[in-house]
């Protein structure tokens, strides 16, 4: 077996480096974004999920049901580093977060490393997320580029769940203001729907 290259993720967070690292090394702040009553001192980080579907809470680990994710800490460098390990298939892996100042906000790479290529047939999904953080991170960086505060969403890609909750999550961390489809389908459904309207519209004279 050989180990596969690491799981690699950017972005700009419009917080400061301090704010940033107390969100990744504390169970609140976790609880904040990703886990729902967490404890975490300076050996481990133990991850839960409780009472989420009562609280409608969003989980990606076990689709929306109770857990509980041990995860020791290996790295803890306030205020650029930090990283754990964590088990979330039959594959123990490492995450590491790296901080840097820019500005008045904070850039963060993560990276996850561990897999084989044991992992790639059970684990296909590692792929297909590499594939479409890849897009997250395009789109971002675009939207960086053109310095616009509101960006639209629209196109049958956004079908997808992963990749619209990632890039909406994404700009919003970097302070802009996504606009997407939450009744109309962003594929051919909203096509549709827009050539119902104008063949059941009074006919307009184009000038």
């Amino acid at each position: 077996m050989s180990e596969l290259p690491p799981i690699y993720w950017k972005t700009y967070v419009a917080a400061a480096i301090e704010r940033v690292f107390e969100t990744l090394t504390t169970a609140a702040g976790w609880d904040g974004w990703f886990t729902r009553g967490s404890t975490c001192d300076e050996r481990e980080l133990v991850m839960r999920w409780q009472d989420v579907q009562r609280a409608r809470h969003r989980v990606t680990l076990w689709d929306g049901h109770d857990g509980e994710m041990r995860c020791p800490i290996i790295t803890r460098e306030p205020p650029t580093r930090f990283a754990f390990r964590w088990t979330t298939t039959d594959r123990t892996t490492t995450v590491d977060f790296t901080l840097t100042p820019r500005g008045d906000g904070t850039v963060v790479e993560v990276t996850e490393h561990g897999f084989t290529d044991a992992d790639l047939a059970p684990a296909g999904g590692v792929m297909a997320a590499r594939f479409h953080n890849l897009l997250v991170n395009t789109i971002l960086a675009i939207a960086q580029r053109c310095n616009r505060l509101k960006v639209v969403l629209s196109g049958g890609c956004f079908q997808n769940r992963y990749l619209a909750e990632r890039v909406t999550g994404q700009l919003f961390a970097a302070g802009f203001q996504p606009y997407w489809h939450p009744r109309v389908p962003p594929n051919d459904g909203g096509i549709a729907l827009g050539q119902l309207w104008l063949a059941t519209s009074p006919i307009r004279e184009l000038t």
